[in-house]
């Protein structure tokens, strides 16, 4: 992927709280910081990276036709 401004990140509904006190966040469809908010078990004790699975579903659900092509592609790689 091409660098960008943007982040993404997975946390709890406990860690998102968090995060939009202490760096001011406020919902913008448009903004650059994107939180995946779980409080699903084993999501919420995974710990290190994410399976590329779950990124490729994600990058598969996003708005950007970019990051969108590259989630399907990593998607019907690990399915052939």
């Amino acid at each position: 992927m091409a660098a960008t401004n943007a982040v993404e990140g997975y946390c709890t509904s406990t860690e998102r709280a968090e995060l939009v006190s202490e760096f001011f966040l406020i919902g913008d469809p448009k903004g650059n910081v994107t939180l995946r908010v779980t409080d699903f078990a084993p999501v919420v004790a995974w710990t290190g990276a994410m399976p590329a699975a779950v990124v490729g579903v994600d990058l598969a659900e996003s708005s950007d036709p970019r990051q969108r092509s590259l989630g399907r592609d990593r998607l019907e790689e690990m399915l052939a």
